[in-house]
């Protein structure tokens, strides 16, 4: 019995997190709870961050952004309001959700689930696409340790889409450094860049698990005459898996 216990455990944290509607929030109440898939421990999260739960299995909850679970003894969960009360979420956020999820099957079946939705409503979801910004990315270069990736605009501004990403986009090596650009045309895959693309370099991400060194810069053009174009770099707290 015991075993059984045990091994329903692993299936169920290594299980995908499938993300349709949100069914409230969980505070988290110790500093580096642990969010889990199988046995493996994606992230360790600060005392005080609110995740979203998407899926409530027995004890543990599955979270945003992360696709993984945390153990209820971490946090304090308060259920989402109702239909009446809470806001519907958009079509577009909804797409982006699948958009994320890794597995086909599970993808198709999630994009089936959005289109059912609208024919059921009688819905077009035109509008409400129009009122949100696109949300797309697509690895495009991989050169040594460095890997380029286009982001349309609505992604880049979106600090947990980038997360998820970065989670996606993850290697083991002890080196990495991701690019992010805003124009698929100029996503360079090989260096030196041309100035052309360096004006629509608009993140990176940097890894150095020898030294323990990761750093996420957003990066902004400051002058575009000169070449090559000069810019500076905002530090953020993105992560893969992991934004505030």
């Amino acid at each position: 019995m015991l075993r059984y216990v045990i091994w329903t455990s692993v299936i169920l944290l290594a299980a995908t997190v499938c993300y349709a509607k949100e069914l409230g929030r969980a505070k988290v109440l110790h500093e580096g709870a642990p969010i889990m898939r199988g046995k493996r421990v994606l992230a360790r999260v600060k005392k005080g961050r609110t995740l979203s739960v998407y899926v409530i299995k027995g004890n543990w909850y599955g979270v945003m952004p992360y696709k993984g679970w945390i153990h209820k003894k971490y946090v304090s969960f308060t259920r989402a309001l109702g239909p009446s009360k809470a806001p519907a979420e958009s079509v577009a956020k909804r797409l982006a959700r699948c958009a994320l999820i890794p597995n086909d099957a599970e993808r198709l079946a999630a994009y089936d689930k959005v289109a059912q939705d609208l024919r059921l409503t009688g819905a077009t979801g035109r509008d409400t696409v129009k009122q949100e910004p696109k949300q797309e990315w697509k690895k495009v270069g991989n050169f040594g340790a460095i890997t380029t990736v286009y982001m349309s605009p609505g992604g880049l501004s979106d600090k947990h889409y980038i997360a998820q990403v970065l989670h996606t986009l993850r290697s083991e090596t002890p080196i990495q450094q991701i690019w992010f650009f805003d124009d698929k045309s100029k996503t360079p895959t090989g260096v030196p860049m041309t100035d052309q693309q360096l004006l629509h370099w608009r993140a990176k991400y940097a890894v150095n698990r020898n030294t323990g060194y990761e750093k996420f810069m957003f990066i902004k053009t400051t002058d575009p005459t000169t070449s090559p174009p000069e810019s500076h770099g905002e530090e953020a707290n993105i992560r893969p898996g992991y934004a505030e």
